[in-house]
């Protein structure tokens, strides 16, 4: 999933069920694998975007 994909999932389930404060992984494979592809354990653009969209909503 790319950050933008993966920012519009966030958005639909925001407008759902309203803001969350805190978002979960059960460290599931498909977690793991958007977490590579994001390279969440190494700054990059792509999860500086999702982690940015996620302060702004006051989201851990």
């Amino acid at each position: 999933m790319s950050a933008s994909s993966c920012i519009n999932a966030l958005r639909r389930f925001f407008a759902i069920r309203g803001p969350a404060k805190q978002i979960r992984s059960d460290q599931g494979t498909n977690f793991i694998g958007a977490c590579r592809e994001l390279n969440m354990d190494k700054p990059s653009s792509s999860s500086e975007t999702v982690e940015k969209y996620l302060q702004e909503h006051n989201c851990t």
